[in-house]
């Protein structure tokens, strides 16, 4: 097994960085007045506030962590 080991890759993630979920108040300030991402995260927080149903929720804070992740070209979007 020794012999093997310098022919395998090892990879440690830094995880200090990552968030469970996207704090809305931060999200807003991170876009200029008057930018389509300002007005993306507008739009979805004012109906993630509006809903009360609890998958609706959870599909708008998904929408807002990818249009966010878009935004700061962490995601690609698929032709």
């Amino acid at each position: 097994m020794e012999e093997m080991a310098p022919q395998f890759a090892y990879l440690r993630f830094d995880t200090s960085q990552v968030k469970e979920e996207l704090p809305l108040e931060e999200l807003e300030h991170d876009y200029r007045e008057n930018t389509v991402q300002r007005a993306f995260v507008t739009l979805v927080v004012e109906a993630l506030e509006k809903t009360q149903n609890a998958t609706d929720k959870q599909q708008l804070r998904e929408v807002l962590r990818r249009g966010h992740a878009l935004f700061q070209g962490f995601e690609e979007v698929a032709q």
